[in-house]
């Protein structure tokens, strides 16, 4: 009796470890490519007929080959160097551009395909204390993967009534804290503040941390 039901434990084992190969077969090879449009169609049919079902699995599996498809467009900072000035502020524009489910909400603002997040140069917070600050250093951490923490032992940029200011100090290095001038980035946008950024990090050959 024991031995039978070894073999039926094994039988059932066996066969859902075929099922799951099958599935994860079918996912990397036979997927179709997939936009954030077709995406934020199937979450709009989502969150439009609550009445109907939607199979859900069909967002999620959008969400994983659309993650998928992207992963492969990362840019990296080799690829920025071999890039004219121009060609790298495009690509800054472009990974600071809001979302297209945000996009979507926003209505009467003409060119919202050309719109996208910027520093809030006046420094004031609007709302709770900091929100200034966590704003500004969450379109400066959107470069964070391109590695332009690991040249300095930090890295701010700092606003107050339009006037930015970016202070760093260089990782392996004895020269002492620096800041750029007053007033050099004070007509400056966001997108060349940040090629500024990378003047100082990742095109700057200096020693990096090990990560």
């Amino acid at each position: 009796m024991i031995f039978y039901l070894f073999i039926l434990f094994f039988g059932l084992l066996g066969l859902l470890i075929i099922i799951c190969l099958s599935f994860l077969i079918s996912v990397w090879f036979f997927n179709i490519p997939i936009t954030k449009n077709e995406l934020i169609e199937d979450l709009k049919k989502l969150n439009e007929t609550p009445d109907k079902k939607l199979n859900i699995s069909d967002v999620m599996n959008d969400q994983f080959r659309l993650n998928k498809k992207e992963s492969y467009n990362i840019m990296t900072k080799e690829e920025l160097k071999s890039m004219s000035k121009e060609e790298v502020l495009n690509f800054i524009r472009k990974e600071l551009k809001f979302d297209n489910l945000l996009l979507g909400q926003i209505h009467g603002i003409e060119n919202t395909e050309n719109q996208h997040r910027r520093f809030e140069m006046s420094g004031y917070d609007m709302g709770k204390t900091g929100s200034c600050t966590i704003h500004n250093m969450n379109i400066l951490n959107t470069f964070a993967y391109l590695g332009i923490y690991d040249y300095t032992k930090y890295l701010v940029v700092e606003f107050y009534k339009g006037i930015g200011i970016i202070y760093w100090e260089y990782w392996g290095s004895n020269e002492k804290s620096q800041k750029t001038d007053y007033d050099e980035l004070s007509i400056w946008t966001t997108s060349e503040i940040i090629y500024k950024v990378f003047e100082l990090t990742i095109f700057s050959g200096r020693e990096t941390r090990r990560r």
